[in-house]
């Protein structure tokens, strides 16, 4: 395998590290720039506000990091993550339903973003290959017009520039990195974007953990939906904690009140948020977080691209955060630059990159943004096909609340270790249609039979488990 001389990280967020760990694999050197000075405990940081709400880990962005990290959820254990089967230990409301509760064999970490971030950074600092340029702003990327490619980076250090030369730079700096801009200096042109508006805004609030708090369960994840669209989230922040986010969309935010926020929490369609903060002794202050829209950037159809530039994770693509994808896809994008780098060719790596990547983000993006479409005051085209797709999945999610293994299958796709195709297979299919003439109250479902699918999906992740 090639060895290539130094490649850069902009971004010191999850997608940063991650993509950090892919291509130490690759170069002699890696160096991520972080505009922060790194906190040596868990903390939030200035430059990821979102570390003071509510996260938690899906199944396969726990695997990937297993892959890259073995060791890594026993570690996050230790250090007081909490640790639990997905469909037993936290419960999941959507369209006026709660799934059965079902073993699923999923493992999901429930721990601040903080504690999960310096868990990868703890193991990268461990690798000869990595250096870390913490407090250092990244001012501008140099590119060479007559190659036509990004050849290094001028970092400010205190009151001086300092330039870094690398064979790629790979802008891990998230929604507000600007790509955008810099394309169109560098005479790129534009870049086809997908934008869907959601007014999104949300309250956080700590509180002391009472361990027979919701029978013991870690969490509760609540899918915005009709009639209110008012969505939340309870989970474990650490063993003695409650972390409590929940909000709106379109300016339907809980008041930064104690009784404003309690008052919202009780609109819930569960009232056990509501009884937690009833009884829980608040720790922290009402924090506040606002999401004004999901961002696609396509890449992909671009016709040009500079040799030596990848933009990464949300840089690309920043989902509904309701949703909880957003560490996932960049694990995922994480194995894809492994195999691109692997590959050879770096002419072409951003564009093979890309392509490849479209599955990825498309999933995640066609499941969250489709939820999302449902609410009536999101202005977007809704084709005939999506409100087919979204009347079925409220079909699902009833047959979900009495079918184990429909309730199995939505977590799956949820967690992205199994397509949404599996949604559809004829064996779910036959399960949704036979729970909801159950309830509708005919017997006609006898006369129904399974048809057992051709082949079954299987997530391709080499030797991660």
């Amino acid at each position: 395998m090639r060895q290539r001389a130094h490649a850069i990280v902009l971004g010191g967020g999850i997608g940063g590290l991650l993509a950090a760990r892919a291509a130490a694999e690759h170069f002699c050197l890696v160096t991520v720039v972080e505009r922060d000075l790194i906190p040596a405990e868990p903390s939030p940081r200035k430059g990821a506000p979102q570390g003071y709400h509510t996260h938690g880990l899906l199944a396969r962005g726990r695997q990937i990091m297993e892959y890259w990290f073995p060791g890594f959820t026993d570690e996050l254990a230790q250090r007081g993550a909490m640790i639990g089967d997905l469909g037993q230990a936290v419960s999941w409301l959507g369209h006026q339903t709660s799934l059965q509760p079902v073993h699923t064999g999923l493992t999901g970490i429930v721990a601040p973003r903080p504690l999960v971030e310096c868990g990868l950074r703890q193991r990268l600092l461990a690798m000869s290959r990595v250096r870390f340029r913490e407090g250092c702003k990244a001012e501008e990327l140099i590119h060479d017009d007559v190659t036509r490619s990004v050849t290094g980076v001028k970092i400010r250090v205190g009151g001086k520039l300092e330039l870094l030369a690398a064979d790629l730079i790979i802008d891990a700096r998230g929604r507000g990195a600007p790509v955008t801009r810099q394309l169109a200096e560098w005479g790129y042109g534009s870049i086809p974007e997908s934008r869907i508006d959601i007014g999104l805004g949300y309250v956080t609030r700590l509180y002391r953990r009472d361990p027979a708090d919701l029978d013991g369960r870690l969490g509760i994840v609540v899918a915005g939906g009709p009639p209110s669209w008012r969505t939340g989230v309870i989970a474990c922040h650490g063993p003695d904690l409650w972390t409590v986010s929940i909000g709106g969309y379109f300016g339907d935010h809980p008041a930064m009140t104690e009784d404003g926020f309690l008052e919202f929490a009780r609109t819930m369609p569960t009232r056990e948020i509501a009884a937690v903060i009833e009884r829980a002794k608040p720790v922290s202050d009402l924090m506040t977080i606002k999401y004004p829209a999901s961002r696609r950037r396509d890449f992909a159809l671009m016709r040009e691209f500079p040799t030596g530039y990848l933009p990464f994770a949300d840089a690309i693509c920043s989902f509904n955060p309701v949703y909880g994808q957003g560490m996932s896809v960049a694990a995922e994008q994480s194995l894809l630059l492994d195999t691109v780098l692997a590959d050879g060719d770096d002419h072409s790596l951003a564009q093979r990159f890309f392509e490849a990547a479209e599955t990825i983000i498309s999933t995640a993006w066609s499941m969250s943004t489709g939820n999302d479409l449902r609410h009536p005051k999101v202005d977007a085209p809704r084709s005939i096909v999506a409100r087919a797709i979204n009347r079925y999945m409220t079909l699902a999610h009833r047959a979900a609340a009495a079918d184990g293994q429909v309730s199995r299958t939505f977590l799956e796709v949820a967690n992205l270790m199994a397509p949404p195709s599996r949604l559809f297979s004829p064996s779910t299919l036959w399960r949704v249609a036979k729970a909801n003439l159950r309830l509708a109250g005919t017997r006609a479902w006898r006369y129904i039979r399974p048809i057992t699918p051709r082949r079954a999906w299987s997530a391709d992740v080499r030797t991660v488990s």
